[in-house]
Parts: structure tokens; sequence; C-alpha cells
């Protein structure tokens, strides 16, 4: 799949999530983007952010302009807190007696 724009993304996540609600994993990596020194730009770009998720099945990718970046953050942000509430704590051990006096 290509690179979706910044608002598919985050619709394509949720669809991933819930997908995956009953079991299994969603995985985000997100990677700094530099562009080719090879090919001369006119106007410069600034740093591009490159977002990927996976189910393990199906992909879905995106890049982030620096200044759309806090944007983008707060809408993953919400998708994620959404989906993740389920999540269950983990038992604490108790650690027992470790040598009794008496």
């Amino acid at each position: 799949m290509g690179l979706l724009d910044q608002d598919g993304f985050v619709s394509e996540l949720a669809k991933l999530y819930e997908k995956r609600k009953l079991g299994g994993s969603v995985w985000i990596s997100m990677k700094r983007v530099s562009r080719d020194v090879r090919t001369p730009r006119k106007q410069p770009i600034g740093a591009k952010c490159l977002v990927r998720a996976t189910d393990g099945k199906k992909k879905i990718s995106c890049a982030v302009l620096a200044k759309d970046s806090i944007r983008f953050q707060l809408d993953l942000m919400d998708v994620v807190k959404a989906h993740t509430g389920g999540l269950k704590d983990q038992p604490k051990k108790t650690r027992g007696m470790k040598g009794k006096t008496s």
C-alpha cells in the first residue's frame, strides 16, 4: 500500500485496532526521513517522519511534515487511547518473609 494522507492513516489505524480488538497486536513505528542529497530541491522542505503501522497482515504508512507533527500526534494519541482501554494490570508479586526470627 502506498503512503496515505494523515487523516486516512488515522482512520485506517482505528480500523486495524477494531479488527484486533479480541486478540492480536498492532505495532506502530516512527522513523525520521531525510531527503536524497543527489536530487536538489528549489525550496527546502522541513524534516519528515515516516509513520508505519501493521497488525502482521496489513501494513499502512504515512509521511508527516514537521509543521504538522503536533496535530498528527494528538490525533494518533486519541486513537491509541480509545482502543487500548482494555489492558489489564499485571498482578504484583508479593515477597515472602526472607527469614523468620524467633
